[in-house]
């Protein structure tokens, strides 16, 4: 029994060092980028699996390249609209105003070129979609405190219905 033991131990190591060897050879192929084949000889002699050198490989018989045809070009992709630069004779508005939005927001968008409420509330689905991707942390903010509606109103001056909609009037 212990004879048994010991010859299933020396093939068990045999399989682990061919296991490796395998892997080794695939890792080291795959940098250079060549290509394995690998002939392995399942037979056992004295206890232990035997590996034959691996074989050239054949040639590979390369087919002509189809013809090109003509394809007519894809159109690139449309980016979104940016929002809409401010009037040069306007003045900015204080963004603060707009409940969700603080200084840092504010800096943001006054660099993305949004000084006005009435930019805000002209906003599409795009450019919304598109301030809020360069918000960060903030994100998801102009959706969830409804800075266009916000903008809407405070653009129009109707500082009352504001204020009985969303509250007392901050960042004066």
């Amino acid at each position: 029994m212990a004879g048994m033991s010991d010859n299933l131990v020396l093939v068990i190591i045999g399989l682990v060092l061919l296991v490796m060897v395998l892997l080794l050879r695939r890792m080291t192929a795959g940098k250079r980028g060549q290509r394995i084949t690998l002939d392995v000889d399942t037979s056992v002699h004295s206890g232990l699996a035997t590996k034959r050198a691996p074989k050239t490989p054949e040639p590979v018989a390369t087919a002509e390249p189809a013809p090109v045809q003509d394809i007519a070009p894809t159109p690139a992709p449309v980016a979104a609209p940016a929002p809409v630069p401010p009037a040069k004779s306007a003045s900015a508005d204080t963004l603060t105003r707009i409940k969700g939005i603080g200084p840092k927001i504010a800096d943001l968008l006054q660099r993305e070129g949004v000084t006005q409420f009435s930019q805000i509330a002209g906003w599409t689905e795009a450019d919304l979609a598109a301030i809020d991707a360069k918000l960060g942390n903030f994100a998801g903010r102009p959706t969830r405190d409804q800075w266009i509606e916000q903008a809407k109103l405070l653009a129009s001056g109707d500082d009352k219905a504001f204020e009985s909609k969303f509250g007392a009037l901050g960042g004066r």
